[in-house]
């Protein structure tokens, strides 16, 4: 079985209040989230990887007895396809969510935190994916999270929350953008981008207009 959460998915979207991200925000974090770490190198090859796993194994887990089962599945999941290597496949994140935050990476969204829910661990919290982006990319997101029946919800710091009653809805809503890539292709690279990608190097500093405070 697929675990299913208490949730209506409805769209309820203020673009007029999304949070304005610098680079420097989107690298260092723009929301309190434990273990933050910023996805802004994915490209659209990684992120089919992951959500084709990801596929697979929900596909497994769809069999299982109940949620604790389902859950004890998909944690064995990255250690599995790792092969006792580095798990690098799913980068830490939960499985059956970690499908959508690829894609929406590679579709220039910043994400900051992702669930699938857990069994016996605060009921409340549905699978979903917090993310922050800009207008155009909102009224596209908007789109495809109604194809995929997918919950999308404004919050008072200006972050979108996707989400969904079960895990199928979240990994819909990631094949729905995967498949329209040349999509976001053809659209202008976010403004944070490129210089959150040269941070990577080790010589780089930042400068007083990347201040995160400002």
């Amino acid at each position: 079985m697929i675990p299913t959460y208490d949730a209506a998915p409805r769209i309820q979207v203020q673009p007029a209040v999304l949070k304005v991200l610098t680079p420097r925000r989107v690298v260092e974090g723009f929301s309190v989230v434990r273990d933050y770490e910023p996805q802004v190198d994915i490209t659209w090859e990684e992120a089919v990887e992951c959500l084709d796993a990801e596929a697979k194994w929900l596909d497994r887990a769809a069999a299982s007895r109940d949620a604790e089962q389902f859950d004890e599945l998909l944690y064995s999941a990255a250690e599995q396809e790792a092969g006792g290597g580095p798990d690098d496949l799913f980068r830490g994140m939960d499985v059956g969510v970690a499908g959508l935050v690829f894609v929406l990476s590679a579709a220039g969204y910043a994400t900051c935190y992702s669930c699938r829910g857990h069994a016996g661990i605060m009921t409340g919290r549905v699978p979903q994916v917090r993310l922050a982006t800009e207008p155009d990319r909102l009224e596209l997101l908007v789109g495809y999270a109604e194809r995929a029946e997918c919950g999308l919800q404004t919050d008072g710091d200006g972050l979108v929350n996707a989400y969904a009653s079960t895990v199928l809805g979240l990994h819909k809503l990631a094949r729905l953008i995967s498949d329209d890539r040349a999509v976001f292709e053809a659209m202008e690279n976010p403004s944070w981008l490129a210089p959150a990608l040269a941070s990577r190097d080790e010589d780089f500093e930042w400068n007083d207009d990347d201040d995160p405070s400002s």
